[in-house]
């Protein structure tokens, strides 16, 4: 899969259909992924937080959860990006999971 840098954060250059489908295959080889959400706000969070930095670049995937970061991944040359809004991702992998038959876990915020 295709990254690209905005000050030093790495994107994936995907759209809804290609996260699905990683998603998908993790799911069928029970592969342990995750999934970093990323407007330009994560962007510029991990300027300010070398941690967060090194989350985000290690994700499976930090999705371009945003216009202005699909602007500029289409500007490096990435003609198929498209946005992929977190909430709608989730939704999806949810129900590929259903599909599938496997569970999610969720972990963060009351």
């Amino acid at each position: 899969m295709k990254k690209f840098e905005i000050l030093g954060v790495k994107i994936s250059a995907i759209n809804m259909e290609d996260a699905c489908d990683i998603i998908r295959q993790a799911i069928t080889s029970r592969k342990k992924i995750y999934i970093s959400v990323c407007p330009v706000s994560t962007v510029m969070e991990c300027l300010k937080d070398q941690k967060m930095l090194v989350s985000v670049n290690s994700a499976t995937l930090a999705t371009p959860d945003g216009m202005p970061v699909v602007w500029l991944g289409k500007m490096k040359g990435h003609s198929n990006i498209r946005r992929v809004y977190g909430p709608d991702l989730m939704l999806e992998a949810c129900k590929i999971s259903a599909e599938k038959g496997f569970k999610n876990y969720f972990y963060g915020s009351s």
